[in-house]
């Protein structure tokens, strides 16, 4: 089995990553290769398109879903922190609040 998969902290204070072993190592390329070459549902959605109604429509469509993630992967660094700053923050709102928490219900979501 591999090591602890977390960042430690010595007694010096210097963060260390474990290592992870051989055997495990191949079985996370192996599955990400499969990840990879696996058509995912927004393949599935351009090559339907493409098929029914053409080039143009589907390439409305590519740009549908580029979009989307461009909108998702933008949103994402703002609600990461704000939900690991949820549990060390004050009690009651501030300026900082509503950001916070509506990024969070997004990354919840």
């Amino acid at each position: 089995m591999g090591k602890l998969s977390s960042a430690h902290t010595s007694q010096q204070g210097v963060h260390w990553i474990p290592s992870m072993s051989a055997d495990n190592f191949v079985l996370y390329l192996g599955t990400w290769a499969l990840v990879a070459l696996t058509p995912g549902p927004a393949v599935m959605c351009a090559m339907a398109y493409a098929t029914r109604f053409g080039f143009r429509q589907a390439l409305i469509g590519i740009l549908g879903i580029q979009l989307g993630h461009i909108v998702f992967f933008a949103c994402l660094p703002c609600a990461v922190p704000s939900r690991c700053e949820l549990r060390a923050s004050r009690p009651g709102w501030n300026a900082h609040s509503v950001p916070r928490w509506s990024s969070s219900a997004f990354a919840s979501f």
